[in-house]
């Protein structure tokens, strides 16, 4: 090997920086359209897990794939981090920056709201609303893209990672990473931003399982998956992310009426008392009902041993009688005994309510 330091080297020295290889030759062309097919394939899977988990429409779009570059200023204190680690045919920790608002927005969705918050820290719930989105779609993702390459590939674990510089630095140092940049609106909350970053050897074992198996996946479009629950809403079906799953052509079907059979005009049978016997002995439901009232959900959220709750009925009201939840009457409360019966006092007709007696 040669002792004399080319220009390069030189210009490094001087420079006080450390020899490394360009970081633009690290990843090949192929490389890169691999890593957005992948991701491509991902995020189709992670934007169907949001329709169906939150209810709202989903749009995920790839923006963008290149190797993280020194210039790249990524401020951990400004993301929700979760680190995914992978084994068996393929291994490797990658990780997914996800910006607090949107995970405080996740967590409203999660429980029926639009996602609209005014909190801005994110919470010990908050977290733990993410984790379990995160650890319940990443093994459909890694699913799907372990049948695409032909090798099997599990999710060892999916975690927090700690949102601090010096974590983080020692991830980018221990392999060169490439850096996947998503658009992402979930309903009307969410218009944001959603980066990942997977290792370099990661992607070459990608490649290598997909040269070794033989497998041939078309290069990934940089458009936007678009997903939505209600397909009335769809002005155009997402475009197929490889050979394999383009939608087969529809079928034409034969379409006809309905063709119900005549039936003859039979001697109607005349209702006898052996019916009504036969349903006896079916027993009813009786319940009475003293009041009705509404309350916000602070008054109930109050309420504690003592509480009197006063209700839409006067102390000398009658009280409601229903039988299978359908109100036959109204009654006074008296004592037989020991137990509180009711005196009927109205009794209500089956056709509109009217009063048909009283005592």
């Amino acid at each position: 090997m040669s002792e004399i330091l080319s220009q390069d080297e030189i210009d490094a020295l001087l420079s006080g920086g450390m020899l490394q290889k360009s970081e633009q030759n690290t990843v090949s062309d192929e490389e890169i359209e691999l890593v957005k097919e992948m991701a491509q394939m991902g995020m189709n899977v992670f934007a169907n897990y949001m329709i169906n988990s939150l209810g709202q429409n989903t749009v995920v779009g790839l923006k963008d794939a290149k190797p993280l570059s020194q210039s790249d200023t990524l401020q951990p204190k400004d993301y929700f981090i979760v680190e995914v680690v992978l084994d068996n045919a393929v291994s490797g920790k990658k990780l997914f920056l996800f910006k607090p608002s949107d995970v405080i927005s996740i967590n409203d969705m999660s429980i029926g709201g639009s996602g609209i918050s005014e909190e801005k820290e994110i919470s010990e719930l908050h977290a733990s609303v993410m984790m379990a989105h995160m650890n319940e779609v990443m093994p459909l993702i890694i699913k799907t893209i372990s049948g695409q390459i032909k090798a099997e590939v599990e999710v060892k674990s999916v975690k927090q990672f700690p949102n601090d510089s010096a974590s983080l630095e020692n991830y980018l140092n221990e392999s060169k990473a490439v850096r996947i940049d998503y658009s992402i609106q979930i309903g009307d909350a969410i218009n944001s931003e959603v980066i990942e970053l997977v290792p370099l050897n990661m992607v070459t074992g990608i490649k290598n399982l997909l040269l070794s198996n033989g497998a041939n996946l078309a290069a990934a479009e940089n458009a936007a998956v678009v997903l939505t629950s209600n397909s009335a809403e769809n002005k155009a079906a997402p475009k197929p992310i490889s050979s394999k799953q383009a939608v087969p052509e529809k079928q034409p079907v034969a379409i006809r009426p309905v063709e119900f059979p005549v039936f003859g005009n039979g001697a109607a049978i005349e209702p006898t008392n052996e019916s009504i016997e036969f349903i006896m002995d079916v027993p009813l439901q009786v319940s009475v009902e003293l009041g009705r009232c509404k309350k916000s959900i602070k008054d109930i959220l109050d309420l504690n041993i003592g509480t009197i709750i006063e209700l839409n009925k006067l102390a000398e009201d009658y009280v409601d009688i229903f039988v299978n939840n359908k109100l036959i009457g109204r009654g006074e409360v008296v004592v037989v005994d020991e137990n509180f019966g009711i005196r009927i006092m109205e009794l209500y007709t089956t056709g509109n309510n009217k009063i048909t007696g009283k005592v």
